[in-house]
C-alpha cells in the first residue's frame, strides 16, 4: 500500500508517504525504521526520512524521500511488467495470501533445509532481509504478468510455436519464485505475507509493433534477465545459509533460461521483421547498456556479514556485476545476433 503527496524530481520524489507491512505490535520510530525498512512496493530506495508512524492496515507509514521506482538495489528481478514506461509491482501485505508453501519446501530440498537459519539474527536485520525479499518476490510475482503480456504479443505477431510454450513455461518459474521469496520473507519476519492486487495486469497495452516488441525484450530480457541471473549466482556465491543457497541456485538457473529465450524472440523478430525491426534492435541494445555503464553506487552501504549469508550484496557489488555481465556475456551475444565484427 503505498501513497504520493508531492511532485517527483531528477532523484525521485521528495517528503510522500510510504507504508510498509511489519509483524510487531509497534512501529519502529522514524528514527530507527531506516534500520527495517530501505525499499518501498514499488521498489524505490528509501533515502530520507521525515516523519511518522502511523499505523494503517497493519501497515507502518511514513513521510519519506524516495528515489524513482525499479531501483538497483531494490529490483527490479528478472524481467519486469512494464506498463506506459513504468515498471509495476503489486503492494506488500499480511497474510499468505496462497502464495507460499510447497515450492520454497520442493527448491530448498535440494540444500537439505526448507528455511532460513534465523540463529543469530537480530529483530532489525531479520525484518531487512523480510523486506528486501519480499520485495524480489513482489517483482518475481510481477513477471508471470510480463510473460502473460508476451505471450498475448508472440501471438498477436504470429510466432512459432516454441516460442509460446517456452513462454508459458517460464511463467510457470516465476510463479515458483515468487512463492519462494515470500516464503523466505515470511519466514524472516515471522509472519505470513503476499502480493496484493496487480490492476495493470488487465489495463496494460501490448506491442503495436513487432519492432517495438523486440526493443522491450532486449531492455526487459536480454539485460534483464541476464543481468537478474547473473546477481542471484553472486548472490549464491557469496550466501552460506544452506536454504537461501538453494533457492538462489535455483532462480539463476531459470533467470539464465529466460535470458536465452529473450535472444531468441529477438532473433526471430528480426527475420520475420527485416532492416527496421534490427535497427530497433540495436538502438535498444544502445540504450541499456548505456545505463548499465553509467549506473553508480552510493558512498555508503550497509549490508552486513548476516545479510550476506543470507543472500545479500551491497549495491556496489551488484552494480558491478550487471556491468560486468553486461560487457562479458550481453555484449558477445548481442553482436553474434546483429551480425557485428567480435
Amino acid at each position: 500500500m503505498t501513497t504520493s503527496t508531492d511532485a517527483t524530481t531528477d532523484a525521485g520524489m521528495q517528503d510522500v508517504e510510504r507504508c510498509f507491512f511489519y509483524p510487531g505490535e509497534d512501529c519502529p520510530t522514524v528514527q530507527t525504521a531506516i534500520e527495517f525498512f530501505n525499499c518501498t512496493d514499488a521498489g524505490e530506495l528509501v533515502t530520507g526520512w521525515h516523519s511518522g508512524p502511523t499505523l494503517v492496515d497493519s501497515n507502518c507509514c511514513y513521510h519519506v524521500d524516495v528515489t524513482a521506482p525499479a531501483h538497483p538495489d531494490c529490483g527490479p528481478v528478472g524481467r519486469p511488467f512494464v506498463v506506459d514506461g513504468e515498471v509495476r509491482v503489486a503492494a506488500v501485505g499480511p497474510g499468505e495470501r496462497g502464495w507460499t508453501g510447497p515450492a520454497v519446501r520442493s527448491v530448498a530440498a535440494a540444500g537439505g533445509e526448507t528455511s532460513p537459519d534465523l540463529a543469530g539474527l537480530d529483530e532489525a536485520t531479520r525484518a531487512r532481509l523480510g523486506r528486501l525479499w519480499a520485495g524480489d518476490a513482489a517483482f518475481e510475482h510481477a513477471s508471470v504478468a510480463s510473460f502473460g503480456k508476451l505471450a498475448l504479443e508472440l501471438l498477436a505477431f504470429g510466432a512459432p510455436a516454441e516460442l509460446l510454450r517456452a513462454t508459458h513455461e517460464a511463467a510457470l518459474d516465476e510463479v515458483r519464485h515468487a512463492q519462494i521469496g515470500f516464503a523466505l520473507a515470511s519466514r524472516y519476519l515471522g509472519a505470513p505475507i503476499g502480493p496484493g492486487p496487480l490492476p495493470e495486469a488487465r489495463a496494460f497495452t501490448g506491442a503495436t509493433s513487432l519492432a517495438e516488441l523486440a526493443a522491450a525484450a532486449v531492455r526487459e530480457g536480454c539485460f534483464g534477465e541476464t543481468l537478474a541471473a547473473a546477481v542471484a549466482a553472486a548472490q549464491h556465491a557469496g550466501a552460506s545459509d544452506r536454504a537461501v543457497r538453494a533457492a538462489l541456485a535455483a532462480i539463476a538457473e531459470e533467470e539464465s533460461r529466460h535470458a536465452e529465450l529473450a535472444f531468441k524472440v529477438v532473433a526471430w523478430a528480426i527475420a520475420r521483421g527485416g532492416a527496421a525491426v534490427r535497427q530497433r534492435v540495436a538502438i535498444a541494445f544502445a540504450e541499456a547498456l548505456a545505463e548499465a555503464r553509467a549506473a553508480a553506487a552510493p558512498d555508503s552501504e550497509d549490508v552486513t556479514p548476516a545479510m550476506r549469508a543470507h543472500g545479500r550484496l551491497p549495491l556496489g557489488e551488484v552494480l558491478a556485476e550487471r556491468r560486468r555481465t553486461a560487457e562479458t556475456v550481453v555484449v558477445p551475444a548481442m553482436r553474434q545476433l546483429l551480425g557485428l565484427p567480435c
